[in-house]
């Protein structure tokens, strides 16, 4: 399908096709991560008991000593959960997204926890669960991604949720839920469940880190010994999430994740799409023709187009509204 719609009424398209739509799962990719914001914003503004999700780039160049923010593996992690959840929404991603590939849809369906008083799951294995998925040990919980400890209590703050838990045990049993304060650290109301997910794409488990010994050794990678050393000894320093290109023997693309899905793209994607695909190798500089021919971690447009046959594709065309006369804006372009 096609559809002419003006480049800034994007969010009022996407929230009337949801509103029309039997399938309420539906997938915008703009052509930058710029718009993502700005177009999960405005629907917000439309309606917001619509579900959204956003699920931007990595905000950095890996291979450079430099991390993606909090913020940016939060958002993205949640979305992951989300879609595996097989949950209604409108997900807003970028072309820059569909680029590079992220955890496997099967790893990651095997790495999460609801907590509730009704779970058959004690101190320990919670404590086993947090180490597994680097969650990072602290005094006090202020950032997704966090766990303290004290005593038989446990504070999570899991990226799935807009504040942090404090897990209170009766022997070997969950006893009780509550919400803690980022701000005193001080408990308010119980909770009867909270839903844990690792804290980011970025897992430094026993075979993963075996993968990455073998890709390191392959690359042309100066000044970067002492990441190899104490990753190959399980001591995750400030900066090992730049390997995230060569951490993950297996990988999933965005796409996969989309099952059952409506996707939708301007219709000059591929050209924004190649243009992004060159971006990303150029990053690389000398290993740039590893990245592209001995790699799986770059989706080319080749095999995009083969990820996509399977879905309902639309093309949305740019135009400029004051040059076209429509009487009824929903009708025309749904």
């Amino acid at each position: 399908n096609r559809f002419k719609v003006d480049s800034s009424s994007i969010s009022l398209f996407l929230t009337l096709k949801y509103f029309k739509s039997k399938n309420k799962k539906i997938a915008f990719f703009a052509k930058s991560n710029s718009d993502i914001e700005k177009i999960e914003e405005s629907i917000k503004l439309l309606d917001p008991n619509i579900s959204t999700c956003n699920f931007p780039s990595f905000d950095c160049s890996f291979l450079s000593n430099l991390s993606p923010t909090i913020d940016n593996k939060s958002k993205r992690i949640k979305t992951l959960y989300n879609l595996s959840q097989n949950k209604e929404m409108i997900l807003i991603s970028s072309l820059e997204s569909l680029v590079e590939k992220t955890i496997s849809k099967k790893s990651f369906f095997n790495s999460n926890l609801v907590l509730n008083t009704n779970l058959d799951i004690n101190y320990n294995n919670i404590i086993e669960f947090l180490k597994k998925n680097n969650y990072e040990l602290v005094d006090f919980v202020n950032n997704t991604g966090e766990y303290s400890k004290r005593g038989e209590i446990i504070d999570i703050f899991s990226p799935l949720n807009s504040f942090p838990v404090r897990i209170f045990f009766n022997f070997d049993n969950i006893e009780k839920l509550k919400k803690i304060s980022i701000n005193t650290q001080e408990t308010s109301i119980q909770i009867d469940k909270y839903e844990i997910c690792p804290p980011s794409e970025f897992i430094f488990n026993d075979e993963n880190i075996s993968h990455f010994r073998k890709e390191f050794r392959e690359l042309q990678l100066s000044n970067k010994d002492d990441y190899y050393q104490s990753i190959s000894e399980k001591i995750i320093i400030e900066g090992s999430e730049q390997f995230f290109p060569i951490l993950n023997k297996s990988l999933s693309s965005l796409t996969d994740y989309l099952e059952g899905f409506e996707l939708f793209f301007h219709d000059d994607y591929k050209i924004n799409f190649e243009k992004a695909y060159e971006v990303k190798l150029n990053e690389y500089g000398v290993n740039k023709e590893y990245f592209m021919n001995d790699s799986s971690y770059l989706l080319n447009f080749e095999n995009l187009h083969k990820s996509l046959e399977s879905f309902k594709l639309n093309f949305i065309t740019d135009f400029n509204i004051h040059q076209y006369k429509i009487l009824n804006f929903s009708d025309q372009i749904l």
